[in-house]
């Protein structure tokens, strides 16, 4: 029968070992000219979003069409209405429970929706 604590004395032993052994000869030098390459980046065909999962479907909001994400706070819905009101950082704003409208419908299959499916 193994001990546990010899065996995680053991592990901690060869993960400091690891960590605290000599780099290989020109690693530093390597990373260090990696790093001080000078990058270049075509904004042009970066775009930012916010994804998020109502239900079993995956949607993305631009991010500049955000204005604020904030915690979790209480809501007031109004009667026979699928919308409401909350304090948002201490102005009242009014929201719509996207949660309880239409169903969104599913794409066609693709490699990008299959990949997100798998990930749910």
């Amino acid at each position: 029968m193994v001990d546990a604590h010899t065996t995680n004395t053991e592990s901690e032993g060869a993960v400091t070992r690891l960590l605290e052994r000599e780099p290989p000869e020109g690693y530093r030098a390597e990373w260090t000219r990696h790093v001080a390459e000078q990058k270049t980046v075509n904004t042009a065909e970066l775009r930012s979003c916010m994804v998020f999962r109502i239900g079993t479907s995956f949607l993305a909001v631009p991010t500049n069409v955000v204005e604020v994400v904030a915690e979790d706070s209480a809501f007031h819905t109004i009667p026979q209405r699928r919308s409401g009101i909350a304090r948002v950082a201490g102005r009242t704003a009014r929201y719509r429970n996207i949660g309880r409208s239409e169903p969104v419908e599913r794409p066609k299959s693709s490699p990008a929706s299959d990949r997100m499916q798998k990930a749910a």
